[in-house]
């Protein structure tokens, strides 16, 4: 397997979830994020924010972006990434990956073990967003993955 990076923004957290970066497999193709950092861009104040990471079965509307080879040697990436979702994908109810309360002040950094990265299945549309939603927060949510493909 090869390794790639995405990043990703998401322009206003609401009360609803906003997806910041989604990653969209296919049926060739089974990415395995490895690596997830969170946080904001906005100037810093007092506010909590709920982040999560979801799996979908369709992937919304959102602005594409490059997964990047970590090795520049490397092929382009099967797998596809959008941020800024102007609607967002259809989440499968229940299935979070990850569900974590961060103050807007903190960045969080999750890595997997070995053997435990989150695997996308070989289906088309299907993938993981990952984004946030707070009461009181309304800035912006930056999302990066390290995934292998």
């Amino acid at each position: 397997m090869r390794n790639y990076a995405a990043s990703g923004q998401q322009a206003t957290c609401t009360t609803t979830l906003k997806t910041a970066l989604g990653l969209t497999g296919g049926t060739t193709t089974r990415p395995a994020i490895q690596q997830l950092l969170i946080g904001t861009s906005s100037t810093p104040a007092d506010n909590a924010l709920t982040w999560i990471a979801q799996r979908y079965t369709a992937a919304g509307t959102s602005t594409a972006v490059v997964p990047k080879p970590l090795n520049s040697g490397d092929p382009v990436c099967i797998a596809t990434a959008g941020q800024n979702h102007s609607v967002e994908p259809t989440y499968t109810a229940n299935e979070f990956l990850f569900k974590l309360a961060l103050h807007q002040k903190a960045s969080h950094i999750w890595q997997a073990l070995p053997g435990c990265e989150w695997v996308l299945p070989a289906t088309a549309s299907n993938g993981v967003g990952i984004g946030a939603l707070s009461a009181a927060f309304t800035g912006a949510l930056d999302a990066s993955i390290v995934f292998a493909d």
